[in-house]
């Protein structure tokens, strides 16, 4: 029987809401590029990631060994710092993904990108009860003639996972309100989205990275998602590249890669404490009454308009979280935005690594987002602060509280016909918790196996045996003694799973209740619900 784990892959959650931001240095093998991100995907012993370069793109090749020092980003790729060429590789190794089984290729997920490897010897196809989409795999890959590929026998499935993150290009919505996603060359995916669901603003071309739940069917629905839109620059007269090299009330000057400095008016009163003498920027600037003026200033962390509008985006410690303001010592000094807006900034300790957001209004910065792994809060959210807890569930009553890895545990309210009986004690889960009348309430609980929503969305996958059915529905008792159950259509025949059979069961919630949606041992296998 097919080693299926159901796993929830809320590392990439966790980025999608969160994206805590680290400098990172590491090496690795590249193992795919992408051309329209300007990134290298790269595979290391026990992890992959994409790492997105300035310049020298066409320099590096599929099998390259290189050394990186990067900064983690909230999406969860890397931006290079440092990159440089350590050598070739002729195999390479790397844990993967399986978004879609082709004739000759797999294309797979991994580390924020998806990309593809080719296959050679027996085809592991769908048809042939093969890898299916969501599959976790371990690849041990030769590189040949500047790509990856494998043989089946190189390819070890080693579980399942019930989310995963695909990256690609929006093309279009369709008639049973989904889309399709370009996710590498000539591979499309269809991704569904939930009746009642609002997605981003995504248009065509956008270069997009979204969230799925992927079925026994293998069809992928959409859960969250951002996208990353190319903008126009601005119509400018003079515009320049390079390190600041003149920073004051009056004027700014960046210096051009030919030596060449270009110098323009700043406009009275705006505000450039955002940027430091040497910081590698863009500068734009148009004709004003007879001179060079600023009209952009933008570097990879702020922008600032001529017009007198910014944001700005920070990471570092927190050493300010109050009424007034919110502070982040930073590796060159340090940054403060105040707090107008009236954020509630209770959820942090100082002391701790935050990425904190801030606009430019009126001549000063504001703060409107702050967050880190345990919270995130901002301005215009629905409750204007979030909880965001990793850690084991260290109890569950009328609350239920998690303790993180550090030893501090963080307690939410469970809100009326939350079904939780798919989460046990000690189980490692994700927390997310809104601010309601001044105490946090669970919105939503993820674990390896099940998720629960307060919008009455939910599901489990459990292993145990059969404890008692009857012709509305089944239990099965886990090995720590503790029942999950579930209710089932009327007719369902069970002959096949008597008590004491040793099997899988994944439930899911509707209307109100756990509805039996698989079921699987041995010998017998049914499913009500893709």
């Amino acid at each position: 029987m097919k080693n299926v784990f159901a796993l929830i892959a809320f590392t990439a959650v966790a980025v999608m809401l969160t994206g805590t931001a680290n400098a990172a240095s590491f090496k690795g093998v590249v193992v795919s590029k992408d051309a329209k991100r300007h990134a290298l995907v790269t595979a290391s012993p026990g992890a992959v990631r994409t790492v997105r370069i300035q310049g020298r793109f066409a320099g590096f090749h599929v099998g390259q060994r290189v050394a990186v020092t990067a900064a983690k980003r909230s999406d969860g790729t890397y931006l290079a710092r440092t990159i440089r060429s350590a050598g070739r590789a002729k195999r390479v190794r790397f844990g993967a993904v399986i978004v879609k089984a082709e004739a000759s290729r797999l294309i797979v997920t991994a580390g924020g990108s998806v990309f593809a490897l080719r296959l050679h010897g027996t085809t592991l196809s769908l048809q042939e009860g093969g890898l299916e989409p969501g599959d976790k795999v371990d690849v041990d890959a030769e590189v040949k003639r500047g790509q990856i590929e494998a043989g089946t026998e190189d390819v070890d499935e080693t579980g399942h996972v019930e989310m995963l993150v695909l990256e690609g290009i929006y093309l279009s919505p369709k008639d049973d309100g989904g889309f399709d996603l370009a996710v590498v060359h000539r591979g499309l995916v269809h991704v569904l989205v939930p009746t009642g669901m609002v997605l981003p603003d995504f248009r065509a071309g956008d270069q997009i990275l979204v969230v799925v739940t992927v079925s026994t069917a293998g069809k992928f629905t959409f859960v969250k998602g951002q996208g990353e839109r190319k903008t126009e620059p601005p119509a400018v007269e003079a515009y320049a590249f390079g390190p600041l090299v003149e920073l004051s009330a009056f004027s700014v000057g960046v210096k051009r890669e030919n030596g060449e400095v270009l110098r323009c008016s700043v406009p009275a009163g705006l505000n450039l404490s955002v940027f430091g003498v040497g910081e590698t920027v863009k500068l734009y600037c148009a004709r004003r009454d007879g001179q060079l003026a600023m009209i952009k200033l933008g570097s990879d962390h702020a922008t600032v308009i001529g017009d007198g509008t910014g944001e700005a985006r920070f990471e570092g410690t927190l050493t300010e979280a109050s009424a007034d303001a919110a502070s982040l010592s930073l590796e060159d000094g340090s940054f403060r935005c105040l707090n107008r807006a009236h954020l509630v900034l209770s959820p942090f300790v100082l002391g701790e690594h935050a990425v904190m957001g801030c606009r430019l209004n009126d001549g000063e910065w504001r703060l409107f987002k702050l967050q880190n792994e345990r919270a995130t809060v901002s301005v215009g959210s629905e409750t204007d602060s979030v909880l965001t807890v990793y850690g084991v569930i260290a109890e569950r009553s009328t609350s239920l509280v998690v303790r993180r890895d550090d030893g501090i545990s963080k307690a939410c309210a469970i809100p009326a016909g939350l079904d939780l009986q798919g989460f046990r004690l000690g189980e490692r889960v994700k927390m997310e918790c809104h601010l309601v009348s001044g105490s946090f309430v669970l919105v939503e609980l993820y674990s390896e196996n099940a998720f629960a929503k307060a919008d009455g969305t939910g599901a489990f996958t459990a292993y145990g045996t059969v404890y008692y059915r009857n012709g509305d529905g089944i239990a099965v008792q886990r090995e720590d003694h503790s029942i999950v159950s579930c209710h089932m259509p009327d007719g369902t025949n069970l002959d096949a799973f008597p008590l004491g059979t040793r099997v899988k069961i994944r439930c899911v919630r509707h209307e109100g209740s756990m509805q039996l949606a698989e079921l699987q041992s041995e010998t017998a296998h049914i499913t009500l619900e893709p």
